[in-house]
């Protein structure tokens, strides 16, 4: 098990963000042993650490990487009834459709563990309706304050206008474009609201 393995399992998202920036950890290592050779996006979807899973896709962690069992990180949250997890996973682009060494999927094992919502939601899941690239770029931004050493919205947005771009477009994929709806993130436990978009996450 790799530092990184660590970090993700102890859902330290700023741990990961230093290896895999300033130490270029390797996101797909695998953990040894009777761990089935589980990656670090793994342990993160495993215990529901969106937040951790962020900062790994970011780095570039192969989303549909299997173990020994034939496993995903959807397999792993799927398992543990980690239904926003799963939802991130699929808006990234996770797929629903492989299945492990025991021919399940994601939906399956979810349903086997008795997470009825999660495995609905799963299911149910429409690959179009949303994307998960505003909690990632978010995650980046909150990086970027953090290293700053300043606080407040203004400061996590950076007075970036990329950044507040991104948000109006996606009102067009939901087909909400204009209607002023607002955006709620949550930074630490608190949610925070501002303009354009609602993040389900």
């Amino acid at each position: 098990m790799t530092p990184l393995h660590l970090g993700a399992r102890a859902g330290n998202s700023k741990l990961c963000e230093w290896l895999c920036g300033t130490h270029k950890a390797w996101t797909d290592a695998a953990a040894g042993g009777s761990l089935l050779s589980a990656t670090a996006l793994m342990f993160a979807a495993l215990y529901g650490y969106v937040d951790v899973m962020a900062v790994l896709l970011r780095h570039d962690a192969g989303i549909d990487i299997q173990d020994t069992a034939g496993c995903t990180a959807l397999h792993y949250a799927a398992q543990y009834g980690q239904t926003r997890a799963c939802l991130f996973l699929l808006r990234v682009g996770a797929s629903r459709t492989l299945r492990n060494k025991d021919s399940r999927t994601p939906a399956q094992v979810a349903d086997s563990s008795d997470f009825k919502v999660t495995c609905q939601s799963i299911m149910t899941f429409a690959p179009q309706a949303f994307k998960a690239d505003p909690m990632v770029l978010y995650h980046r931004e909150k990086v970027e304050a953090a290293d700053r050493g300043s606080g407040g919205m203004a400061a996590l947005l950076g007075g970036k206008a990329k950044f507040a771009t991104k948000l109006t477009d996606l009102g067009s994929v939901m087909g909400n474009a204009g209607s002023g709806l607002q955006v709620c993130c949550v930074v630490g436990r608190r949610p925070c609201m501002f303009s354009s978009l609602v993040l389900l996450i």
